[in-house]
């Protein structure tokens, strides 16, 4: 995938709610998997990139479930 597809990939998610094939119990990455699903990558539980695009650029991918105050950014 490179950098355009992903634009495309992500702009046609605004709007709207991701949901897991398949749900598990006791799980609180169900919105991570559904992202990684709709992306077409492979589940990925480790300290890696997530997603390697064509031209070597690497992203961890991050999902929030709107109930909490957590931000990739913040300040103390």
């Amino acid at each position: 995938m490179n950098k355009s597809e992903l634009i495309k990939k992500l702009d046609l998610l605004i709007g709207k709610t991701l949901e897991p094939k398949e749900k598990r119990l006791k799980s609180n990455g169900e919105y991570g998997r559904a992202l990684e699903e709709y992306l077409g990558v492979e589940e990925n539980n480790r300290n890696n990139a997530d997603l390697t695009l064509d031209d070597g650029t690497k992203f961890e991918l991050k999902t929030t479930n709107d109930r909490s105050n957590v931000s990739l950014f913040s300040k103390n």
